[in-house]
C-alpha cells in the first residue's frame, strides 16, 4: 500500500536499482510508477528522468514509456514521436501505441490503414495490446460485414 514502511522500503530497493545498477526493469518500472502516480506522488520530470536513463543504456521499450507520459500530460504529438522513435528499433510496445494513435488521429491524422499495420508490426514484436487492437478492429469488420449481408436480405418497401 502507498504510503506503508513496505512500500517506502520498496521504493529505496528500485530506486538504488535503478540508479547504482541501471537496472531495465527498474528504470522503466519507476518510470510508470511516477507517471501514474497511483503507488507514489505523480511527478511527470522523474517518470521522464527515469526514462531517459532506460534509453541512455539501451532499453527500447523506454521510448513507448517516454510515449506514454508525454501522452498523459496530454501532448500527443510528442507522444507519437517518441513511440515513432521505438517503433523505428522493433519495439512492440512504441509499434502497438503508433498503432492507436493513428486509429484515433491523436497526434496524427487519423489513418486506419496505417493503424493496422503499426499493430501487426507490434503484434510481431510480442506487444499483446497491439494483438488485442488489432483483433478488435477484425471484429468490428466482420460485425460490419454481417450487418450489410442482413440489409441486402431484407426486402425493400416502397
Amino acid at each position: 500500500k502507498p504510503g506503508t514502511e513496505a512500500s517506502k522500503e520498496g521504493m529505496k530497493l528500485l530506486e538504488r536499482a535503478a540508479r547504482e545498477f541501471k537496472n531495465p526493469k527498474a528504470l522503466i518500472f519507476l518510470s510508470l510508477l511516477y507517471n501514474q502516480g497511483n503507488v507514489v506522488q505523480r511527478d511527470a520530470q522523474k517518470a521522464i528522468e527515469y526514462a531517459q536513463l532506460a534509453i541512455d543504456v539501451n532499453v527500447s521499450r523506454a521510448y513507448g514509456t517516454m510515449g506514454q507520459i508525454y501522452q498523459n500530460q496530454g501532448d500527443n504529438e510528442k507522444a507519437v514521436e517518441w513511440f515513432k522513435k521505438g517503433a523505428a528499433i522493433d519495439d512492440g510496445f512504441s509499434q502497438g501505441m503508433l498503432g492507436f494513435m493513428y486509429s484515433g488521429g491523436f497526434g496524427v491524422k487519423q489513418d486506419l490503414a496505417i493503424a493496422i499495420e503499426w499493430w501487426k508490426k507490434g503484434r510481431w514484436n510480442g506487444d499483446r495490446m497491439a494483438a488485442s487492437y488489432l483483433q478488435v478492429h477484425r471484429d468490428k469488420q466482420q460485425e460490419k460485414k454481417a450487418w450489410e449481408e442482413s440489409q441486402k436480405e431484407k426486402p425493400n418497401k416502397q
